[in-house]
């Protein structure tokens, strides 16, 4: 089991810890992006770290 993903790390690694996550899960960026009901192209963004600090409410529904 993967550790929780702590919003106190470095810029951009939210995002890496999440697509490690979910790639452990076998999802895809689409699977997961309809799982938590968020746009994919956030996701991707998230994921790519272009989306450095995501909000809470996003990070609770991922």
């Amino acid at each position: 089991m993967s550790k929780p993903i702590d919003m106190l790390e470095p810029d951009g690694m939210v995002g890496k810890r999440i697509q490690e996550h979910r790639r452990s899960q076998g999802l895809t960026q689409e699977d997961l992006a309809r799982l938590a009901d968020v746009p994919y192209a956030t996701l991707t963004k998230v994921e790519s770290g272009a989306i450095r600090n995501p909000s809470l409410h996003l990070m609770a529904k991922v």
